[in-house]
């Protein structure tokens, strides 16, 4: 039974849950990014009750203006909601966390959802605030993500630099049809 609800401190390394050991991660293995990426998908494409409902929404919206493809995606999409709600999978935030939070002595190459449920469990039976989770789950992800990208070669360029990219083209194009000019 809970009777007070538990704040974990923002920079936690470890802490006990339910009994078990947990220790904060700060980095995952190849399957646990690609895990990550998944469930933030999974995030991106919406998995509550309130984006149940806006789905449905969507899919009527396209069904009026006759559009079955759209519709057809916003329904599936809505199904796989529901049945996620239905069969009480922890939100993908707090799975997220499990990738990054794990019981002392497991395994960091594997990852299951039913095991990591089970942390979750451990998590809520102690009475971690659930605000404290969330922060802890989007400092870990966010952590990592800022280490892939700070060592990862940026392949996308911003718009100012698409713009210098275009100017300095647009200046040679002149350059060359003020030479094709002179020479004639």
């Amino acid at each position: 039974m809970v009777t007070e609800i538990k704040d974990l401190p923002h920079d936690v390394k470890e802490f006990t849950a339910n009994g078990r050991r947990y220790i904060v991660h700060e980095t995952l293995t190849a399957d646990g990014f690609q895990m990550m990426e998944e469930l933030r998908l999974e995030i991106e494409t919406g998995t509550t009750a309130a984006e149940l409902v806006k789905t449905i929404g969507k899919a009527t919206v396209a069904l009026s203006k006759n559009n079955v493809y759209d519709a057809s995606v916003h329904l599936y999409n809505a199904t796989s909601s529901a049945e996620r709600i239905q069969q009480k999978i922890p939100h993908p935030l707090l799975l997220t966390l499990t990738l990054f939070v794990r019981p002392e002595g497991s395994d960091l190459s594997t990852w299951n959802p039913a095991e990591a449920a089970t942390w979750i469990q451990d998590f809520s039976e102690e009475g971690y605030n659930i605000n404290s989770l969330f922060i802890k789950a989007d400092a870990c992800r966010g952590g990592f993500a800022s280490n892939f990208t700070r060592n990862s070669p940026d392949i996308f360029q911003t718009e100012e630099e698409s713009e210098e990219v275009t100017e300095r083209q647009a200046e040679a194009e002149n350059y060359k049809k003020k030479s094709r000019q002179k020479r004639s």
